[in-house]
This record gives C-alpha cells, sequence and structure tokens, in this order.
C-alpha cells in the first residue's frame, strides 16, 4: 500500500514537467557550458538578470519553461569556459547566437536572420541555403546538406561579435 502513492508522485511529476519545459539546442558545433538568457525586454542585450541558472550540456540542449520560450533568446559563447563540440579545447574567442521566440534551436543562422530583420525561410531563400538543412541539428544530420549548413556555421560564427547589437550586419551577410 505504500509504494502505490510513491509510484503516483513519480507520474505526476514527470507529466506536469515535461508540459512546463523545452529543449532548446544550441549549436555550431554542440555549444557546452554557454550562457543562456531570457531577452525578456527584447533589447537583444544578454543582461545578468536575464541569464539562467544552468548552461547547455555538452550535447547544447538546455531546459527552458514555455513562458521563457515566448522570448528571444540569447546564448552566450564564452572564451576559456565554452566548448564547441567541432573543437578539444575550449572556445578562444567569446560571441553571442540569438534565436527568435519560440525556436528550437540557437545557430549562426537564427543569429543572421535575427539581425537581418528576416524569417529563417527568408535566410535559405536569400543565400540559397536549403532551410530544412539550416533549421534542424546539422551537426547529428550526417547528409550531405546538412554536413554542407554546418561547415558554413563554422566559416560564420568566427564573425560573429561578442554582443549581439555590435555585429556588423554587412559583413556578416
Amino acid at each position: 500500500t505504500l509504494i502505490f502513492p510513491f509510484l503516483t508522485m513519480g507520474c505526476s511529476g514527470t507529466g506536469s514537467n515535461d508540459q512546463k519545459t523545452k529543449t532548446i539546442t544550441v549549436i555550431d558545433g554542440y555549444l557546452h557550458n554557454a550562457i543562456i538568457c531570457i531577452d525578456r525586454n527584447k533589447n537583444s542585450n544578454c543582461e545578468v538578470i536575464e541569464e539562467l541558472a544552468l548552461k547547455t550540456n555538452e550535447l547544447g540542449h538546455i531546459q527552458v519553461n514555455l513562458a521563457d520560450a515566448q522570448y528571444p533568446i540569447i546564448a552566450k559563447a564564452q572564451a576559456g569556459s565554452t566548448y564547441d563540440s567541432d573543437q578539444l579545447t575550449p572556445l578562444t574567442k567569446s560571441y553571442e547566437l540569438i534565436a527568435p521566440a519560440d525556436s528550437d534551436y540557437i545557430t549562426p543562422y537564427t543569429t543572421l536572420a535575427f539581425l537581418n530583420n528576416i524569417s529563417l525561410q527568408s535566410l535559405a531563400e536569400q543565400f540559397d541555403f536549403n532551410y530544412v538543412a539550416i533549421s534542424n541539428d546539422y551537426v547529428k544530420d550526417k547528409q550531405d546538406e546538412p554536413q554542407l549548413a554546418h561547415l558554413i556555421a563554422r566559416a560564420i560564427t568566427p564573425m560573429i561579435d561578442s554582443e549581439i547589437l555590435n555585429n556588423n550586419i554587412s559583413e556578416l551577410n
């Protein structure tokens, strides 16, 4: 008789948690130990009060409350403490990536689309990218087009500034 209440508690807790959060993935390669900011005031600036307590895991994943997912999300990759799965050592240059509200991924592509004030679909059309390849996990997908998207992202990232607002849009484009 004691086991049943514990099983019930465990099941209800898990179910309600799944409905209140979503997983967001931060990718150049997978960024581990990146700081995540919920841009609640929508000023494209990662302020200390907007930082989440947890950082991304080794697959670039972070759990975000559904309420927070309604805002743009900034990922701060920090030199010396953030790791990119494409490299064995910590990053040597800091940069920020951003994605609009309700995104599942934060990537150099979501950053370019955000900075150009266009959708990811429009970015794909403008630069002749495969939309499916740049809008999904191009690190995990080993097909040709996602792998090309990964290579292009790796070429874009070194040009991204340490603060979103400091980026030179025309240079990035």
